[in-house]
């Protein structure tokens, strides 16, 4: 059976070699395709180490998320009247 199937790849991927001509593109679309290296993923790792299970996983890229998804502070309004009024004040045009 493995054998079987081992041909039949190869006898497929003859035909696609042989379909390929470069008036097409075709040539330079398949050799993009083969010659394409996917760029790694970086590793998960969280303060306690690299997550081996699936639970382990979701928790520390839900810790990710949540700590980059905080609301942002925003100074008080009286604050930034103030720092406006010291720019204005500083260079009048």
């Amino acid at each position: 059976m493995t054998r079987l199937l081992n041909e039949w790849r190869t006898d497929q991927w003859i035909a696609t070699l042989e379909s390929l001509h470069p008036e097409d593109q075709s040539l330079w679309r398949m050799i993009k395709r083969v010659i394409r290296v996917p760029t790694p993923s970086p590793r998960l790792i969280t303060p306690g180490g690299i997550p081996l299970s699936d639970s382990e996983k979701a928790e520390a890229l839900a810790d990710s998320l949540e700590t980059q998804f905080q609301q942002g502070t925003y100074p008080s309004v009286s604050a930034f009247i103030e720092v406006v009024d010291v720019e204005l004040s500083a260079n009048p045009s």
